[in-house]
């Protein structure tokens, strides 16, 4: 990866969690394509939404699902954009269709767990905090708190897990 073109491309990214999964995308697309990105940089339309196509169905079938291929397909196609580039892909593959969660089961105790274990130190303090604040005389508190939490947790990448400020 030329760290120069795409550090370039992400400076240019407000947030910092979309730096870090444009980043992930990045890398997952230079695994597949065995070559840097900014090579494809200048080509035609046609031959990047080509490549792009691939990349995609390559993606789903290491058995991704559809929202982690829609963000980590988002992720090239930006940065061609950023560059000049603009990627013809097949709109029928349906890159950028979202698909809702089909989670058919309240979080369980473990899930919370390994949610805390990707947590900085100040998230775990606070997530500590609020699950005392379950044991006690201010549940309700503490249990909207996780719940909120949890909802903005499952929003987010799976490894930017973290604790909102309320």
């Amino acid at each position: 990866m030329d760290m120069g073109k795409v550090e370039d491309w992400l400076s240019a990214v407000p947030s910092k969690y979309t730096r870090k999964i444009y980043k992930a995308g990045i890398r997952k697309f230079e695994e597949f394509y065995q070559q840097g990105i900014e090579t494809l940089i200048g080509q035609s339309p046609e031959e990047t939404g080509h490549v792009i196509d691939k990349f995609y169905t390559w993606l789903k079938d290491r058995g991704h699902g559809q929202n982690t291929c829609r963000n980590l397909v988002n992720s090239p196609i930006q940065f061609l954009k950023f560059f000049g580039t603009d990627p013809k892909y097949k709109r029928s593959l349906g890159i950028y269709r979202t698909v809702l969660t089909t989670r058919d089961h309240r979080t369980s105790i473990g899930e919370i767990q390994e949610m805390a274990k990707t947590a900085n130190t100040r998230e775990q303090v606070l997530f500590e905090d609020a699950l005392t604040l379950c044991s006690e005389d201010h549940a309700s508190f503490g249990k909207r708190y996780i719940v909120y939490w949890l909802t903005l947790c499952h929003q987010e990448s799976k490894s930017d897990y973290r604790i909102p400020d309320i």
